[in-house]
């Protein structure tokens, strides 16, 4: 097929093929791409830098886009960016902005009828952005798509899993969905099992924020990331939402996709932390109040709970702090 681009009032016709080679900047508007990707990068250079590199290099035979939001980083990562990858569209913030609302700021810029939300700390295997956007236009069901992460090793990252509710959250509280037998039974609200992640699979009930594509359309009609959440918790919530639009959320293991942990988001001490915030926000916006005091003890006590199992049994005094940080953080709330 042909695509059509205007600049400075001219129209340039180019073949689908080269213009999987060819990118929208400020001065250059494509009537329509297929894939609008949306990096939010801080203070992660060198692996932005890569995961551009990655992205350039391995898609074949879809139109696209890059959209960087420079969330106010301090490690010159504006200036690396503007000089290694001219082409992509690049955009700063002054200020330090939360996950949901720096993805939303380059949704604004995006031309895309799919957007693909990527984490900087990636690196996309070839072909694989190619085969999530087939799969997910050849699932008419399907509403958001991920791919199988990996560790940097090569082994399964696990992520994602059900949609949390009072028992599975309680499962994974008091460490009963650790029970291998009772895996077989129903998915957890955390899915750790690395088998599973080789299966295709259809009825998942969130996936993470890593590596996430939808169509821009079902984004908009589910009203985007919700910005009041600023890190951890908006993967499940917009999946949430994905699900009360009547669609499914799905996972495809052909395509790859690696992924350097916790290096876009800071320290696994902020994710534990964040991950009990995020719970707390999604209960008041999604479940009835009176719901919310038995999940604040549930996570009060499973707190107090990996205190005596990793900080004093295992005196792991980064544990202990992470917990009595989150108990205080439960206690606090309002």
């Amino acid at each position: 097929g042909k695509a059509n681009w205007r600049e400075k009032g001219k129209n340039i016709e180019l073949s689908r093929w080269s213009c999987a080679t060819v990118y929208v900047s400020d001065r250059c508007l494509m009537d329509q791409l297929d894939l609008s990707i949306i990096i939010v990068s801080y203070n992660t250079r060198d692996y932005t830098l890569a995961a551009l590199k990655a992205i350039h290099d391995t898609v074949k035979t879809h139109t696209y886009e890059v959209i960087v939001v420079e969330n106010a980083s301090q490690d010159q990562s504006y200036e690396a960016i503007q000089k290694s990858f001219p082409q992509d569209v690049l955009l700063k913030t002054e200020n330090l902005l939360g996950f949901s609302a720096a993805n939303a700021l380059g949704v604004q810029k995006a031309h895309g009828e799919l957007l693909f939300f990527l984490n900087p700390d990636t690196k996309v295997h070839d072909g694989a952005i190619d085969l999530l956007i087939e799969h997910l236009r050849s699932l008419p069901t399907c509403g958001a798509m991920t791919g199988q992460l990996l560790n940097p090793n090569g082994s399964i990252q696990p992520q994602g899993g059900s949609l949390p509710n009072l028992l599975n959250v309680a499962a994974w509280m008091f460490f009963i969905d650790d029970l291998p037998f009772l895996s077989k039974f129903f998915i957890p609200y955390q899915q750790r099992d690395t088998e599973f992640f080789k299966r295709f699979q259809e009825h998942l009930g969130w996936i993470g924020g890593t590596a996430l594509l939808i169509s821009k359309t079902l984004y908009e009609k589910i009203g985007g990331w919700d910005s009041a959440m600023t890190l951890y918790g908006e993967d499940v919530e917009l999946c949430k939402r994905v699900h009360s639009a009547g669609k499914h959320i799905c996972l495809y293991p052909g395509s790859k996709i690696i992924h350097h942990q916790n290096k876009s988001t800071g320290s696994s001490h902020r994710a534990k932390i964040g991950e009990i915030e995020g719970l707390i926000y999604y209960w008041k916006k999604h479940y009835p109040p009176f719901q919310l005091p038995v999940l604040k003890a549930m996570l009060w006590i499973g707190s107090w709970l990996r205190i005596l199992l990793f900080g004093i049994l295992m005196r792991d005094e980064s544990a202990r702090h992470t917990y009595f940080e989150a108990q205080k953080r439960v206690v606090m709330d309002r």
